[in-house]
């Protein structure tokens, strides 16, 4: 959690400041259009002038129940207090902040800043909570409330992609043609074909390779260039084999391992956060298949009686 301090109330402000300010020093002297690492080899020289203890690309432990379970690195640790994460792009992004939050509450550090050397210098600054007293300290062991909660979350997603969800596609491709599965209203819209393949990839990617391990090997591209005509026997099986493969993989994963950080697509996320995406976009590509099917057929599905 971010709490709001005011301004001369910051944790750490003093040091926060120097880096601040050397990153403005950097951004003066060079300008804008490098990649991010040389930001970092400039900033790191010009802590390091002001006479700051800085490691450059520093590994981090992950630690649970008093064990060590992985690692993670930050671009930039100050003064062992300090995580800096570096970025070099147009404008920041929520995910860039949420990044660091996540790495705050696992490293048990309190402050963190995020710098980007854009057109001009960004700064978001983040503050955890509740810090622990070393980087090398981290996530408490669960209570056994906590674990239950767990584990009931991740049935509760097991549940609505393969009890909810999938019986519902199942539904509108038994109502569809095969020329409506592949039926767009514009050349910029994805047809239900597109749909199905982008949600097995989605769900592969994110799941089964995600958290399962497994290697990844999806062709996101290929998802919204198809046009078919894939029988949608096909489209069918892909997606119930996947959801299968992925309903297996959450009931083998340890629910205590929730918030372990993996690299997915070019982000780094918690189990938590990645089981909760795949759910959250699902569900928004089964409304849009929905919709298509009610709008090329005209009836109501009956999904509820109420």
């Amino acid at each position: 959690m971010n709490r709001e301090f005011p301004h001369d109330k910051y944790p750490h402000k003093e040091l926060t400041e120097k880096i601040i300010g050397a990153a403005y020093i950097v951004h003066n002297r060079l300008g804008s259009g490098f990649l991010e690492k040389v930001y970092e080899s400039a900033l790191l020289k010009e802590l390091q002038l002001t006479g700051l203890t800085v490691e450059r690309q520093k590994q981090l432990t992950v630690s649970y129940g008093g064990e060590p379970i992985g690692d993670f690195v930050v671009d930039l640790l100050v003064e062992n207090t300090i995580i800096v994460e570096l970025k070099a792009v147009q404008s920041l992004e929520t995910s860039f902040e949420e990044k660091l939050l996540h790495y705050l509450k696992i490293s048990g550090l309190e402050i963190g800043l995020l710098i980007n050397f854009g057109k001009k210098v960004q700064v978001k600054r983040k503050i955890y909570s509740t810090p622990t007293k070393s980087a090398k300290s981290a996530i408490s062991g669960p209570s056994v409330e906590s674990a239950k909660i767990s584990e009931e979350y991740i049935s509760y997603c097991r549940r609505r992609l393969l009890e909810e969800f999938l019986p519902r596609i199942q539904r509108c491709l038994h109502e569809l043609s095969e020329d409506d599965v592949w039926w767009r209203a514009h050349e910029t819209d994805n047809s239900v074909g597109n749909l199905i393949l982008h949600l097995s990839g989605n769900v592969r990617q994110w799941i089964i390779s995600g958290i399962g391990g497994a290697a990844d090997t999806r062709d996101r591209p290929r998802e919204f260039s198809e046009r078919g005509p894939v029988p949608k026997t096909d489209l069918w099986k892909t997606l119930e084999m996947t959801l299968l493969e992925a309903n297996q993989t959450l009931e083998n994963f340890d629910a205590s391992k929730l918030l372990e950080l993996r690299h997915i697509q070019k982000y780094d996320v918690t189990c938590l956060d990645a089981i909760s995406h795949v759910v959250e976009h699902f569900a928004q590509h089964v409304g849009q298949i929905i919709y298509i099917t009610k709008l090329r057929k005209g009836i109501d599905l009956k999904f509820y009686s109420l």
